[in-house]
């Protein structure tokens, strides 16, 4: 598969010579390769056998696995990067002993942010999604593309953060997993982060994420103070306000394609903000 890879990518043309024979190229690039061409909405892998003769000899079977991966190839390529990303970050530290518990909170918060966009927003919501308006013959330089990519990060974020708040001040009968057990694994969530950042003023907060976040032995009432103070900390309200941004910024993005996409499709992708940023479960 590799080498058939590589014969599409060092097969280049003008996109002029290209769009002659046909393709769908770019007009803002001036060279592109037949692995470009096979990104392009409905490109036929056989149509370019002509202009990589390699590839002739190939199985239609093998053909026609060299076709998908090369179409989908953008969206695998950064779903590798975001694992690895989010491998690298998942981690993110704890402010050391006199460290400034504000900017440590808004670096964490930050990160995780990202790691919110790597892991949920792009890996689980919008690269299927785009896969699938490939599917349906979306052209990825399209402006409707850049909009369904806008709403899937921003319903993936906000499904996330809805996660993080339920796991932390969600009710176990609702939830079905008991409560606090974000704390007990000791997860770096962007509601951590707005906990942490009430540790200046909270030092029962401060003592708890010095000794005892992270522990699986957390008791009950340990768990329940850390729920209360997440309350009147503010920090939930703070991750509700983001999710209710997140929500309205997808409702402008799916508004954008609302003339491109099927009545019924639109209004099935307009539940699903409601589903994943509204849920209690």
């Amino acid at each position: 598969m590799d080498y058939g890879l590589a014969c599409l990518q060092r097969t280049t043309m003008t996109s002029r010579a290209w769009a002659s024979h046909g393709f769908q190229a770019a007009d803002d690039v001036r060279t592109q390769s037949a692995l470009d061409m096979m990104q392009r909405p409905h490109a036929r892998i056989r149509d370019l056998l002509p202009f990589v003769p390699e590839l002739r000899s190939m199985p239609a079977s093998t053909l026609e696995r060299l076709a998908t991966e090369a179409a989908y190839m953008p969206h695998l390529r950064r779903q590798a990067a975001d694992i690895e990303a989010f491998e690298r970050d998942e981690a993110l530290p704890l402010p050391a002993p006199g460290e400034d518990a504000t900017a440590a909170a808004a670096l964490m918060r930050d990160q995780a942010l990202e790691v919110v966009l790597r892991k949920s927003a792009r890996y689980s919501v919008a690269s299927p999604l785009l896969i699938g308006a490939l599917l349906a013959g979306l052209s990825p330089a399209s402006a409707e593309h850049a909009q369904l990519t806008r709403f899937g990060e921003e319903v993936g974020i906000a499904f996330q953060l809805r996660d993080d708040v339920l796991g932390v001040v969600g009710d176990p009968a609702t939830t079905g997993k008991p409560a606090g057990d974000d704390l007990r694994e000791g997860k770096r969530t962007v509601l951590v982060a707005h906990l942490l950042d009430a540790a200046g003023d909270e030092p029962e907060v401060g003592t708890f994420f010095a000794e005892r976040f992270g522990h699986d032995d957390l008791r009950e009432d340990e768990v329940e103070r850390i729920r209360v103070l997440a309350r009147e900390s503010g920090a939930v309200d703070a991750v509700e306000a983001r999710i209710a941004e997140g929500a309205q910024r997808a409702r402008a993005a799916l508004d954008g394609v609302r003339s491109q996409v099927p009545a019924d499709a639109y209004a099935a992708l307009e539940a699903f903000i409601e589903s994943t940023t509204a849920r209690t479960f």
